[in-house]
């Protein structure tokens, strides 16, 4: 099972126009026949490892991938971050995109399992912050609201699950938009899959968009 990379583009709505202003960068696995599986499909695959190879394969492709995107998100595990030896090869990798491109690179991480007040992770997510990226807290709302983790790091961006809307009272989730706006953090809808779900996103005014209705994954060509 091979590990490609994948790009999908984010959106910036700006009155009618949405113009393209990031993109994340994804793991993806081609198996024997060509298929593009997830990270979902793959039971043995750690998040180390690919975190590691993500870093790997996205330092040797960046001049390419800086042409075509302006800011580029990379996802960064909670494992990594508890790990020693993992963090310090991956942060390395890191320093050195980030010294070639600064202000161009955000590290997305997720706020499920993340305890932002264990002091080996704030270190870590303290000394990410010294470099000349950006911060993006994804899963950013909780059912009750902003979450512990958002309030309490300076995250320059977070992420809301689209889909979430359906499932979460618009006050609450309401609740976590208004924090974001009221530090400064810019908000990302991302998972919007239909119409239904870019109208919802759009009414809440989030200019950032990501999602199969706008642009689906793009596997690199080796």
């Amino acid at each position: 099972m091979k590990l490609v990379l994948a790009v999908q583009s984010i959106f910036l709505q700006q009155g009618e126009e949405r113009i393209p202003t990031g993109a994340e960068v994804l793991a993806r696995f081609e198996g024997p026949d060509g298929a593009q599986l997830t990270q979902s499909n793959i039971e043995d695959a750690g998040w180390i490892a690919i975190d590691n190879s993500v870093s790997l394969l996205a330092q040797e492709t960046l001049p390419e991938l800086m042409r075509e995107h302006r800011t580029l998100f990379f996802n960064l595990s909670v494992e990594t971050l508890q790990s020693k030896t993992a963090f310090a090869l991956w942060f390395e990798r890191l320093r050195q995109m980030a010294a070639a491109y600064p202000r161009r690179i955000a590290i997305e991480i997720s706020n499920r399992n993340l305890d932002i007040n264990d002091r080996i992770l704030r270190q870590r997510l303290d000394l990410l912050k010294e470099e000349p990226i950006s911060m993006l807290l994804d899963n950013a709302q909780l059912t009750q609201g902003p979450s512990v983790a958002l309030m309490d790091f300076e995250w320059n961006y977070c992420k809301i699950n689209a889909r979430d809307l359906a499932r979460i009272e618009k006050t609450q989730l309401k609740s976590a938009i208004d924090y974001c706006r009221t530090a400064n953090i810019h908000i990302i809808a991302e998972r919007i899959e239909n119409n239904r779900l870019l109208e919802a996103v759009s009414n809440l005014r989030i200019p950032f968009k990501q999602g199969f209705a706008l642009a689906k994954p793009e596997a690199l060509l080796n």
